[in-house]
């Protein structure tokens, strides 16, 4: 799913791509696999940022550290 979700990411369907994220994201927390939430809390920040949702792109930034 996490190739899938970049590859929306590349073809600018950032919509999708957050969509896709989240899930992986609520997933892993699911599983506790917390270290494995660094690199998708860095891309939304990102994808947020380049659709101007300012906020949510610090917030996810912030979760990364």
């Amino acid at each position: 799913m996490g190739e899938y979700a970049y590859y929306e990411m590349n073809a600018g369907r950032y919509n999708n791509y957050i969509k896709l994220y989240t899930k992986i994201v609520e997933f892993r927390k699911s599983r506790g696999q917390i270290h494995r939430l660094v690199i998708p809390s860095i891309y939304q920040g990102i994808i947020l940022r380049k659709i101007k949702e300012y906020e949510g792109s610090i917030n996810h930034l912030k979760e990364a550290l």
